[in-house]
C-alpha cells in the first residue's frame, strides 16, 4: 500500500449508538507528520430508516488545518477517532435524527 500523500482523502467512521462518518483531505506531508482538514460530507438518505450514504466533497473545508503523527495506515484524529484512507466509496452512516 502506498503512503498517505497530499491530496488524499481520509475517513473516520466512529461513536457508539450510531455511525458518524468524517472525512478529511491531506493538505501536505512531512517524514514524521500529516496535516489534515476536514471536508464536508454530501450525505444521501438511505432507504433504509435512520442511515445515509456519505461521500467527501474534496476542497469543501469545514476547519482548520491540524497536525497529526504520520502512519501509513491510520491517522489518530482524537481520543475516539482514528481516520484511513478513503476507498473512493460511499459510506453507509446512521443517525437518530
Amino acid at each position: 500500500m502506498n503512503a498517505i500523500a497530499t491530496g488524499d482523502i481520509l475517513a473516520s467512521l466512529w461513536g457508539y449508538e450510531q455511525t458518524n462518518i468524517d472525512f478529511y483531505e491531506v493538505t501536505r506531508t512531512s517524514t514524521a507528520s500529516v496535516w489534515l482538514r476536514p471536508i464536508r460530507a454530501q450525505k444521501t438518505p438511505d432507504a433504509l430508516d435512520m442511515q445515509y450514504m456519505a461521500t467527501p466533497c474534496p476542497g469543501d473545508y469545514t476547519g482548520p488545518e491540524f497536525r497529526r503523527k504520520r502512519d501509513e495506515r491510520l491517522i489518530r484524529i482524537d481520543s475516539c477517532s482514528f481516520a484511513r484512507r478513503w476507498k473512493g466509496e460511499p459510506l453507509r452512516g446512521t443517525s437518530y435524527a
